[in-house]
């Protein structure tokens, strides 16, 4: 009977292990959920790896030459040579954004309904 008891606990306890073991956050998913961090992990230090070679030959080429120094400075610095015209092109907005989001027709022609609406309505209800 003593036996019975002993054999029955330890298969109870080796069960609990056995799950403890498949399903807890130290078991089997665990670890492979640490090995899908690990490789995340190693993917972003290749990519760091590489912006980081690619930083150091930018500051070797800056070193070495002064072509790469003029570079940074008329792009970053707005700096020009003797004798240069520096032209800045500026986009230019609607003046009147409003008149884009009035009614339009099948044809894209704006209704005549909705300009009649809006030149009676007292100015408090216009809304741009």
């Amino acid at each position: 009977m003593k036996r019975k008891f002993i054999i029955i606990g330890l298969a109870v306890l080796c069960v609990y292990f056995l799950l403890r073991l498949l399903f807890a956050d130290s078991g089997f998913s665990g670890l492979w959920s640490n090995q899908q961090d690990v490789q995340a992990i190693k993917q972003e230090l290749a990519k760091l790896e590489a912006e980081n070679i690619r930083l150091k030959q930018k500051i070797n080429a800056l070193h070495n030459s002064t072509d790469g120094i003029e570079t940074l400075a008329r792009e970053n610095l707005g700096m020009i040579k003797k004798n240069e015209v520096f032209i800045e092109v500026i986009s230019v907005t609607p003046l009147m954004p409003s008149a884009e989001k009035r009614p339009l027709d099948a044809d894209g022609n704006i209704l005549e309904e909705a300009i009649e609406e809006e030149s009676s309505a007292p100015p408090e209800a216009i809304k741009p």
